[in-house]
């Protein structure tokens, strides 16, 4: 089959894509990418949650986290 993931790889690989959509959602004034990217840092957070990589409930809660 294919190439599998280390647990780790797959939690630094979500916080990369949270960290890149947040970059770009505050760098545009169009409402809908705005919404677009929020949505993907939302589901990006679900799934770290899932895999125990954060005990926030909320994306935004975690990001100020990491940031921290």
């Amino acid at each position: 089959m294919g190439d599998f993931m280390e647990h780790q790889e797959i939690l630094d690989g979500l916080a990369q894509i949270r960290q890149i959509a947040r970059r770009l959602q505050a760098g545009t004034d169009i409402p809908t990418l705005e919404r677009t990217l929020r949505t993907i840092d939302t589901y990006c957070h679900m799934m770290q949650w899932q895999l125990g990589g954060t005990d926030q409930l909320l994306p935004e809660l975690s990001a100020a986290e990491s940031h921290q």
